[in-house]
């Protein structure tokens, strides 16, 4: 029996590493001498898999006149459960309610971009997924948590995905993404800016 770090706590540090990969892979990660640079901040509804809202930060270097790359990180945080955690369910457990679930969520992809014309580059890629998953089930005798809540991890998924997506120039180096992702399975949009 042991207790997993709460929840907020992986919460928060998760973001703070989301951020700064965010500014990473916006401005720093791809440091080549020529082309446009684009930073963007995206937004999806995961299906399935990701569970909830997902947030997403991209990186995009689009070459002159030959192929660029990008850089994609995205993540989705859903439920919270609490207690003493275990690794699998207990025997005890039989007939405990379920009371919560948890899931995180994060794909990582990269691939090359193509500048068609001043106003529309596309990018296409592969990753990889992962979601981890808990359950909080309620034990009214006190004999699994002192509280009654614990829970108990039901694993993690990989898998291999594909993303692709455009970038429109709206003006004034303000760029609109627009992709989707077979991982989340959703249509990720985002607002960034070139440079």
């Amino acid at each position: 029996m042991s207790t997993r770090i709460s929840t907020s706590s992986v919460g928060i540090l998760a973001w703070l590493a989301i951020a700064c990969s965010g500014v990473i892979s916006g401005c720093a990660i791809l440091p080549l001498p020529e082309g446009e640079k684009v930073g963007v901040f995206q937004l999806f509804e995961p299906k399935i898999r990701l569970q909830d809202t997902g947030v997403g930060f991209a990186g995009y270097w689009l070459g002159k006149g030959k192929p660029g790359v990008f850089l994609h990180l995205q993540t989705s945080f859903s439920g919270a459960v609490s207690g003493v955690h275990y690794g699998d369910l207990p025997v005890e457990a039989m007939g405990d309610p379920v009371t919560n679930r948890e899931h995180h969520g994060v794909t990582l992809a990269a691939g090359p971009t193509w500048k068609v014309n001043d106003q529309l580059s596309i990018y296409g890629g592969i990753g990889i997924g992962a979601v981890s998953r808990w359950e909080e089930r309620f034990d009214a005798d006190l004999v699994l948590s002192p509280t009654g809540f614990y829970h108990h991890d039901l694993g993690t998924d990989t898998g291999f995905h594909a993303t692709f997506g455009s970038l429109f120039q709206l003006g004034g180096g303000w760029v609109l993404d627009a992709g989707y992702g077979t991982y989340s399975e959703s249509v990720h949009v985002g607002i960034g800016y070139s440079y």
